[in-house]
């Protein structure tokens, strides 16, 4: 790669497991030089799906939901807040989800549902030695979640 300048005002970034405002990027023969403020928390609206998917940690007992929605024609990922309680929850009409982690009690498995509330996929069971990943099938056909 040739040397390349990147100008991003207000625009997040990950490199190396660090999320960056961007300030200015400079990529030089496939070294990459970040000029910008660190941030040390976990960005709830990433330019992309795998650099804020990565970075969050969901609370003990829920179901996480990291999907997407487009604004101005470009898909701008976030995760919705945490889910506890035994009912549906959404609609999500135009957010669009895409991965979950389950770090529910042991054993108990999420619902994703589609418009009518009929379940269409069952999550991987919450394991006792940590969160469990995994992605959501349809992300234009679900429109709630019901963690238990």
């Amino acid at each position: 790669m040739n040397i390349a300048s990147i100008r991003n005002a207000g625009i997040k970034h990950r490199i190396a497991g660090v999320a960056v405002a961007g300030a200015a990027v400079l990529a030089v023969g496939g070294a990459t030089t970040v000029s910008a403020q660190a941030q040390s928390s976990a960005s709830t609206s990433a330019s992309a799906e795998s650099s804020s998917a990565a970075a969050y940690r969901c609370p003990s007992g829920a179901i996480c939901v990291h999907g997407y929605k487009v604004v101005n024609g470009h898909k701008k990922y976030s995760w919705a807040s945490p889910k506890y309680s035994c009912v549906n929850h959404g609609p999500w009409k135009k957010w669009m989800p895409t991965s979950y982690i389950n770090n529910q009690t042991h054993g108990t498995v999420a619902k994703f549902k589609d418009v009518d509330k009929r379940t269409i996929q069952k999550s991987k069971p919450a394991s006792s030695s940590g969160p469990v990943k995994g992605k959501v099938k349809y992300p234009g056909r679900t429109f709630y979640v019901k963690p238990c």
